[in-house]
Formats: C-alpha cells, sequence, structure tokens
C-alpha cells in the first residue's frame, strides 16, 4: 500500500508543469519529516512543495528538498486520503519538528472515498474497526458493537447488561483503555456492564494478545481501545448530529458532536460531545421482558495546545446510566425457582412501558486526564499523563420496610493513575520504549443501605515499569518486551455475624512478550505474538459472600485464591488482492489458576443450591480455580468479484478444557458462523452521494462443550439462525452531509437464547428489531 501511494504521488508530479527538483541557487536544503497524526507512522509518497520546489516523501516518509530565498516560505503538503497541509514557515521552524497530516473524506465526481485509519502491519494480533462497521451499529452498547469482530463475543445477564469477550476471556481480564486512560469501574461483576458511551466512539480497535507490557497487569484476554474523535487540526468551526431510533424496545437516542479553534491563540483546538439514550421494555419472539428500560447520558470534552515541540491536553468525559434489571429472574420460593428452570420463561408479563422499578442498576462514571509530550528530535519523545475516575455504583432491590428505596449495595471507586515513558526517535531501525506507570484507588461501600456489602472495603497501591525493543525492516518486524509489576491489597469488612475479614495482601510478578511479523510479498503478511501476563484475584473473587443483585445470584468467593498466570500464543495470516482478502488467526493460552465462579450443587439432593432470602430464592455460584487451557481460531474472508459488490463470511471458535478434571468450564462461547453480501451501486445523481444494501446471516450452534453436573439444567440452547438487512443513502445539503441508514435485526423474529446469557434459565433473546438513524455532518 505505501508504494501504491508513492506511485500515485509520483503521477501528479509528472503531471505538474515544473520538473520534480528545481534548481536553486540556494544552498540550504531540508529534510522534512511527514506522519500520519493519529499512528506517528510515517507517509510515504506525500508531495511536499516549498514555493517552486517540490518532490515527494520516501519510504521513511521522508522528504528532501531546497530552501528558497527570504526569510519565509508557503509549505503545502498533499498526500491522497489526507488533509492537505499548507502553512507560512521560516527555515528553522521547518526543521524543528515532524509535520502531521490528518486524513480526510475525499469527493471524487460525487462518490464519496470514506478513508480508514490504514491498518498497520504491526507485530501483535489485533482487528481494528471500520468506520462503516462504527455507524451501522450506532445505538447499540459497546459489547454489541465488538460483536461485529472475529473472535469477540459477548457474556450478558439479561437485555440491558453486555460485556465483551475476547477469545473466551472477559471482565477483569480485558483491559479497556478509554481515550488512553485504563478504565477502572467495578468490572469484576459479570452483570456490570463497561461504563462507557458507545455512542461517542469513532475509532476502535481489539488486541486479541496478551498486552500487559505497554498497558499494565491484567491484560490476559486482551485490550480493546477506544477513542472519541480527535482535536481537529484546522481552526474552522464544525459539527455533526445524530438521531436513532429502534423498534424492540421503543428507544430513541441523540448525539451532538462540535469542534473548533481559538484563533488568537494557534494551535488551541477544542471539542464537545454530548448524548443521550431513552429506552423502554424489550420484547422477545413471544414476549415482553419487563423492566428491562435503559437511560443513559454521556459528555466528553477536550482541548489541546499543539506546539512544534510539544503539546498538552485536556480531556474529561461523564456517563450516567440506570439500567432496569429483568424481575423475572428474581424468584420468591424454591418451588418457583425450580419451575421456572424447568419451563424457561416467565409466568406472568405485563404489558412493555418505559418505567424502570427496582430491581435496578444506577452507575455514574467521570474521568479526568492530562497529558503531554515533548519531542527531543532525534533523542525521542517524552510522554506524561496523569489521569483520575470517579466511579459510583448502586443497585437496588424489592425489599420491604424503611429501606425499601435505598440501594441494597452502594460502591463508590475513586483511581488516580500516572505514567511516563520514553520513546526513541521513530526513524531508525532499532527502536526503544521505557516508562513506568502507578495506581492507586480506593473503594468505599455506602453505609445507608441497611445490607451487609457484597465486598469489603478496600485500598490498593500498583507501581509497574516496562521495557520494548523493536527492529523495523523492510520485510520484518521484531520486538521483545518485558515488565515487572507490584500490587498491595489491604481489605476491611464484617460478615452478616460481625466477624471481621479481609487483610493485606501483596502480589508480584514479571510479564513478557516476543512478537514477530513477516512480510510475504507485497500481498501477505504473518503475524506472531508470544506473551505472558498475569492478574491478581479481584475482591469479590476473595470475598464476595452475600446474595449479586444484578446477577440474580448468591456469590461465594475463596480468600486463598492465588494470581493467574497466562502464556498465551497468537498468530495471523493477512492475504490481500483486488479480488480476495483473507484474515485468519489462531491461538493456544495456558492459565495457571484460572479463577472461575460456577453454579454450585447441593450434594444431598443432587440439586442446584439455592439460598432463601427476604427478596426471594437465588441460586449459589462459588469461585473456585483450575489449571486451563485455552484455544481456538477465526477466519474472516471478503470476496469482491465486481465492482460495488462484495461478499464477507466470518467464523470463529473457541475451545476450554479444565486440565485437572479434563471437563469443560461454564459460559464459554458457542461456534459462530456470519456471512453478509453487501451492493453498493455507481451512481450518477447529483443529489444521491452513496447508496448500500446489506444482507446479513449468523448461525450459532449450540454448546456441547459443557458439564452438566456444575449447571443448573441438564441442556443448552439450541442452535439458532438470525436474518438480517440494512440500506443507507446519504445526500450533499448545504455544506454537509446528510446519512440515513435503516437496519431490520431478527427479521424473522426468532425465539432463541444465547448460551453466556446468565439470564437463560428465565427468559430468551431479543426479537425483532428494526434502527434508523440519522446523521448531518458539517
Amino acid at each position: 500500500m505505501p508504494y501504491a501511494k508513492c506511485l500515485a504521488s509520483l503521477l501528479l508530479l509528472l503531471l505538474a508543469p515544473h520538473t520534480l527538483f528545481a534548481q536553486s541557487k540556494v544552498s540550504k536544503q531540508l529534510e522534512i519529516l511527514i506522519l500520519e497524526a493519529h499512528t506517528q507512522e510515517p507517509i510515504p509518497g506525500a508531495v511536499v512543495r516549498i514555493e517552486e520546489y517540490h518532490t515527494i516523501t520516501n519510504p521513511q516518509g521522508i522528504a528532501y528538498l531546497q530552501w528558497p530565498s527570504g526569510r519565509k516560505a508557503h509549505l503545502m503538503v498533499h498526500a491522497v486520503g489526507y488533509q492537505e497541509l499548507q502553512k507560512e514557515l521560516t527555515y528553522d521552524e521547518v526543521g524543528n519538528a515532524p509535520l502531521t497530516l490528518y486524513l480526510q473524506n475525499v469527493v471524487l465526481d460525487e462518490v464519496v472515498v470514506t478513508t480508514d485509519k490504514r491498518k498497520r502491519e504491526r507485530t501483535t494480533v489485533s482487528v481494528r474497526m471500520s468506520q462503516a462497521q462504527l455507524k451501522e451499529n450506532v445505538g447499540k452498547n459497546l459489547a454489541q458493537i465488538l460483536q461485529q469482530v472475529p473472535g469477540m463475543s459477548s457474556i450478558s445477564s439479561g437485555a440491558t447488561i453486555m460485556k465483551p469477550v475476547i477469545q473466551g476471556m472477559h471482565s477483569s481480564r480485558i483491559l479497556l483503555i478509554n481515550n488512553g486512560v485504563r478504565q477502572e469501574g467495578q468490572q469484576w461483576g459479570a452483570d456490570h456492564a463497561p461504563e462507557v458511551d458507545a455512542s461517542s466512539v469513532t475509532d476502535m480497535e481489539v488486541i486479541k494478545g496478551a498486552e500487559s507490557i505497554r498497558y499494565g497487569a491484567g491484560a490476559i484476554g486482551g485490550v480493546i481501545l477506544m477513542n472519541t474523535a480527535t482535536l481537529p487540526e484546522e481552526s474552522q468551526w464544525g459539527g455533526k448530529l445524530s438521531l436513532q431510533g429502534a423498534s424492540n424496545a421503543r428507544s430513541w437516542g441523540i448525539n451532538a458532536d462540535t469542534y473548533g479553534g481559538y484563533k488568537p491563540i494557534d494551535g488551541l483546538k477544542w471539542r464537545l460531545q454530548a448524548s443521550s439514550l431513552y429506552a423502554g421494555d424489550y420484547q422477545t419472539a413471544e414476549y415482553v421482558l419487563n423492566n428491562t428500560g435503559v437511560r443513559e447520558a454521556g459528555s466528553t470534552i477536550a482541548i489541546g495546545l499543539k506546539r512544534p515541540t510539544f503539546s498538552i491536553d485536556a480531556f474529561a468525559s461523564l456517563y450516567y446510566a440506570q439500567l432496569g434489571v429483568f424481575y423475572g429472574a428474581h424468584i420468591g420460593t424454591l418451588d418457583d425457582l425450580l419451575a421456572r428452570f424447568e419451563k424457561g420463561r416467565p409466568i406472568h408479563t405485563v404489558p412493555a412501558s418505559y418505567a424502570i422499578k427496582h430491581p435496578k442498576q444506577e452507575v455514574l462514571h467521570l474521568i479526568g486526564r492530562l497529558s503531554g509530550e515533548y519531542s527531543m528530535g532525534i533523542k525521542g519523545l517524552i510522554r506524561m499523563q496523569y489521569d483520575v475516575q470517579s466511579n459510583a455504583r448502586d443497585e437496588f432491590e424489592n425489599r420491604p420496610g424503611r429501606f425499601q428505596h435505598a440501594p441494597s449495595m452502594g460502591l463508590f471507586l475513586t483511581t488516580h493513575s500516572g505514567h511516563l515513558s520514553w520513546e526513541s526517535d521513530k526513524h531508525i531501525p532499532l527502536r526503544f520504549i521505557v516508562g513506568t506507570s502507578l495506581n492507586f484507588q480506593q473503594n468505599a461501600n455506602r453505609n445507608d443501605t441497611g445490607a451487609v456489602p457484597l465486598i469489603p472495603n478496600y485500598g490498593s497501591f500498583s507501581i509497574g515499569g516496562y521495557a520494548i525493543t523493536k527492529y523495523i525492516q523492510r520485510l520484518y518486524e521484531l520486538e521483545v518486551g518485558v515488565r515487572y509489576d507490584y500490587k498491595y491489597l489491604d481489605a476491611k469488612g464484617y460478615d452478616n455475624l460481625g466477624r471481621f475479614y479481609g487483610g493485606e495482601s501483596t502480589f508480584k510478578s514479571p510479564s513478557f512478550s516476543l512478537s514477530a511479523m513477516r512480510r510475504l510479498g507485497d500481498r501477505a503478511s504473518f503475524s506472531s505474538n508470544l506473551g505472558l501476563a498475569w492478574r491478581a484475584p479481584d475482591v469479590n473473587e476473595l470475598y464476595s459472600n452475600g446474595l449479586h443483585h444484578g446477577a440474580a445470584s448468591y456469590e461465594i468467593g475463596d480468600p486463598n485464591l492465588a494470581p493467574e498466570a497466562a502464556w498465551k500464543w497468537n498468530n495471523e495470516l493477512n492475504y490481500n488482492t483486488g479480488f480476495l482478502s483473507l484474515t485468519t488467526s489462531f491461538f493456544a493460552q495456558w492459565v495457571k489458576n484460572y479463577i472461575y465462579d460456577a453454579p454450585q450443587k447441593d450434594t444431598s439432593t443432587g440439586k442446584a443450591e439455592v439460598k432463601e432470602l427476604i427478596a426471594g430464592v437465588f441460586p449459589v455460584f462459588r469461585y473456585r480455580q483450575a489449571n486451563a487451557l485455552f484455544y481456538g481460531g477465526d477466519m474472516s474472508l471478503t470476496l469482491e468479484p465486481w465492482k460495488g459488490i462484495s461478499y464477507h463470511v466470518e467464523g470463529q471458535w473457541i475451545r476450554a478444557i479444565n486440565r485437572e478434571t479434563k471437563g469443560f468450564f461454564p459460559y464459554l462461547p458457542s461456534d459462530r458462523y456470519s456471512q453478509r453480501i453487501d451492493w453498493r451501486p455507481t451512481l450518477s445523481l447529483k443529489n444521491i452521494r452513496e447508496l448500500s444494501f446489506a444482507l446479513q446471516h449468523l448461525y450459532v450452534t449450540q454448546q456441547t462443550r459443557f458439564d452438566p453436573d456444575i449447571d443448573f439444567i441438564p441442556q443448552t440452547p439450541p442452535a439458532y439462525h438470525l436474518f438480517g438487512a440494512s440500506v443507507g443513502a446519504s445526500f450533499p445539503i448545504g455544506k454537509g452531509l446528510l446519512e440515513v441508514r435503516l437496519k431490520g435485526e431478527n427479521l424473522l423474529n426468532r425465539l432463541y437464547k444465547e448460551y453466556t446469557n446468565r439470564f437463560r434459565y428465565y427468559a430468551h433473546e431479543k426479537g425483532r428489531d428494526v434502527q434508523l438513524s440519522i446523521s448531518y455532518t458539517l
């Protein structure tokens, strides 16, 4: 691809009325480096002009040309798919720092070509979502959006609470990096959805390897990188307004984004964004899932100042959610619970409404970040960051008496983090990164709940340091990284008998990563990554002993749990021609002391062990450990037999074995296959810029690799097929672009269950849903 852009830019130069290198009597010669703004990767084939002199950048992104006479000169940089850069500069300013270009929408003969960030051929195994995928899934939560990525699935607790799963791993085994900040909430709970506003995300990438080197301990399963729109390059005002609605929950949402610059201060840019979602009860194909409404609101603000040798920016975000919990999962008596397991659906329902009653969850998450960069030229780059987070979570239950309006569980978590790193010059083959990070957390339970807390109060402190070396050549890349982390935990709590529990614990361990990438000609590449990562037990895994309201289960922890340690080997092959694009990957992961919770069987009766409480009867889940082996793979194939028509097929397979018992682990996704046909006809109409049609099909197999001895029912849900369709169009209106998309899911209104939904014992999944989104961009 870089050499194709070089050729395109060279053709532009050949058509120009000037020669490639104009002669000059001036002896000053410049060396100008051109980088992509987001990735900081060199841009080969960019056209660089200074007055009458012009040339193109080489494969390392460097242009050599003469400086004209005069103290100042007009500089212009142009590259295919990027915003054109024009500036008045002095000779000294040109040589001080690299120049950066931003991606743009390119309009050619009324056809819009939307460019995504170029996929970097990197040693890690990763997938970046396209802008088309993000636009088509607007209004969905994070886990639903990420299911479009090969190797990704979800685990859920009812219709409103979903968490992403990377190759069988979820919750605390996945790190979520939200606009450069490691998201810290109550992510330990399977019923605690990530506290993020997915509608604001414009860039999403999934790293499937064990990436603890860069991002810290805990990334056993992988890393999700998500970012809102970057600060603008220019100072002119712009914005986007989006509206969306869906038929199933009668939901509607709005998202507004605006940006600009402050002209009196050169380089000062800003961006504001806000969104809201309002939804009522979801419906299956045959009945209503009562009390599954959703209220969401979010906003972000960013401001930054950029200078030739340094940049500084501040970012803040707010996210609020109120989520109804399906009340059919809260059963009154033991006989009722066993009867519900047998029936698999609610006995009584009422008409759908927007009301959210108890049980429910309320979450407020705040993020503040201050970061900066300082360029030392060939001596490298220094990055600094401080961030603070506040997470307040309340869970409400149906309770009589004076506590009926008080939360049954209230948690308040505060996190402070600091990061410092140095990176060597990126334009030499051998590169280095050295960094350190620290983290301080304080978690407190509300004292007005009238209930014994599920987890104790605790404080923790973590510190780590790392070093990465990367060697880059034209045909291959090598990377090796090491890291060491230390964590201190101090937990203090009292059980329902007034007995103290908890205490001080320390955890420490190294992490390691070895990666390689080999280019196989111009059309193929192979990447391999071997990583060692670890994770300390979460507080709930150690000390839980009570009702977990959102999960509708009684959980029992084990204070003797040891840290998890995992070796993960990931391999990926990419092959791309004009007709065919293929990506296939395989992974194997060995986990020592794998922690999981599973339903508990009553040894005296052979039936499910339950706990009878005032709020009802609940199944018992107990945390335990075992050595585990995870392995599997995924495949993505795209064929483009004719212009404007493409066929896409994906498949993913995950296996997990308990190496001690040779049995299976619960709640692992079954095999998934999907196919899609897209048609984008070429139009010659001025009033319609782009038109697209798509048909989708999803097939999910029955999970046959499960252990009925650690489940409440002896069988898993049967396999199912889902069909969908979508149509989209864009229209130029005034100075902006209007985009309209209509999408239908589960069009045949299939009644089905998902094995990874912990509420599958009580209800089915969502039925037919028709979604409409409208956006206008200036």
